[in-house]
C-alpha cells in the first residue's frame, strides 16, 4: 500500500478517535518515510505532524 494511502487511514483512525490504531501505523510510516524520502521531506514533516497529534490527543505530550 503506498505511503499516502497508509497515512490517510491513520488519519481516519484519528478522527474517528481510534488512536491507538493511528499510533500503530504512523509510527513505522514516520520510520519508513525517513528512510525514503530524508528527514526534511515535506511528507516526512507532514508525517512528523500528524504523529505529533495523536501523541497529544493520547496525552503524551512531552512525545508530542
Amino acid at each position: 500500500m503506498p505511503q499516502t494511502s497508509v497515512q490517510n487511514l491513520a488519519m481516519r483512525y484519528s478522527e474517528l478517535g481510534r488512536y491507538n490504531e493511528a499510533l500503530e501505523i504512523s509510527e513505522p510510516l514516520l520510520d519508513m518515510s525517513k528512510k525514503i524520502l530524508g528527514e526534511q521531506h515535506p511528507d516526512t514533516l507532514t508525517r512528523m505532524q500528524n504523529l505529533a497529534i495523536t501523541y497529544s490527543e493520547l496525552g503524551r505530550y512531552n512525545e508530542a
